[in-house]
């Protein structure tokens, strides 16, 4: 009974601990689920507008409100980008 009780107590800390790392990933998923819509409308924007770049050039600052690179390896150019679409960080 004392080995099921153990038993007990280390299976809650795992669920606990696998809950605790599921949380951000869906969260990330969800974020980038949400961009979808927002980066279809860009590519049909684009489809549209392929032989006239001012207009891309004008209409991207409404997609995108900012880019932030953040290099870990400047040398070998290894980094991750953070950026704002349409108000969301993703």
């Amino acid at each position: 009974m004392e080995w099921l009780d153990k038993e007990e107590k280390e299976l809650i800390l795992e669920e606990k601990r696998l809950e605790g790392e599921i949380r951000p990933e869906k969260a990330q998923a969800g974020a980038a689920h949400d961009q979808i819509p927002t980066l279809n409308l860009f590519n049909e924007i684009f489809t549209l507008n392929q032989n006239h770049p001012e207009r891309i050039k004008a209409i991207l600052p409404r997609f995108v409100n900012y880019v932030v690179c953040h290099m870990t390896d400047k040398k070998k150019g290894i980094g991750r980008l953070e950026r704002g679409l349409l108000g969301k960080t993703v």
